[in-house]
């Protein structure tokens, strides 16, 4: 049984304040599956209820429309419970509620089917650091494009989150504007979605910040490598000095 954890009342879900939810099948399922590959720790508590419960993701069944958890007392296992999960991942806060579908045996352990969210709210810390991307790095130029117009992006910083950087030739650019972005990393080039979320400046050069979306698994698997590189490349250009 997982370990009781005391927990103060709180809201059922965070304030909408720097938050976005991710509603799309692609997206809810590159972030379950991401919680199960990485063990991450849940918080699980009975609508209603102020304690919650431990649990981890075993297993992410999309056919099915089911995830796999770690079992969980008999109160909150009834089929057709209300639950609230919460977790924190990637330097934001993870929020989505689901129903109970019942207990079943996972690799001969007992373990608890729950249905698959229709919705995770993320609400987005920045706990995560973003990396400098050195201008020395001699790494091949980073490009963007907004509709059918292409500029260079020259990125100063980045995380698994999204990236600051100054665009170079750029079209007129407004927050909330969607763009496709091909991001030269050390050992790496990852195409992302990105949204503008801050820009200033004048004229065809602009600094933006920009918040990663619907990141692919793979893609970012390919990512979260090359932010691991340039730590690395951080750490021993600090230990040289």
């Amino acid at each position: 049984m997982s370990p009781r954890i005391a927990e103060s009342a709180e809201s059922e879900l965070p304030s909408p304040s720097g938050s976005r939810e991710v509603d799309d099948s692609i997206g809810i399922d590159t972030l379950l599956r991401r919680l199960c590959r990485f063990n991450s720790l849940i918080s699980v508590r009975r609508a209603g209820d102020e304690d919650s419960h431990a649990t981890t993701v075993l297993l992410v069944q999309h056919m099915l429309r089911r995830v796999v958890i770690d079992t969980l007392p008999e109160s909150l296992s009834v089929p057709g419970t209300l639950l609230h999960l919460r977790t924190r991942f990637d330097g934001a806060e993870l929020n989505f509620n689901s129903t109970v579908i019942g207990r079943l045996l996972h690799d001969g352990a007992p373990a608890l089917a729950i249905a698959i969210p229709t919705g995770i709210r993320l609400h987005e810390r920045r706990v995560t650091r973003r990396l400098p991307v050195p201008a020395a790095s001699k790494l091949p130029a980073s490009t963007a494009r907004l509709d059918q117009t292409h500029f260079r992006f020259e990125v100063a910083d980045v995380s698994v989150l999204g990236a600051g950087g100054t665009a170079h030739d750029a079209p007129v650019l407004m927050v909330g504007d969607k763009l496709e972005l091909l991001i030269e990393l050390p050992g790496s080039s990852v195409p992302v979605q990105a949204e503008v979320r801050t820009r200033s400046g004048s004229g065809r050069t602009l600094r933006l910040g920009l918040r990663f979306t619907d990141l692919r698994p793979h893609h970012l698997d390919r990512l979260s490598a090359a932010l691991l590189r340039l730590e690395r490349r951080e750490l021993r250009n600090h230990h040289s000095r």
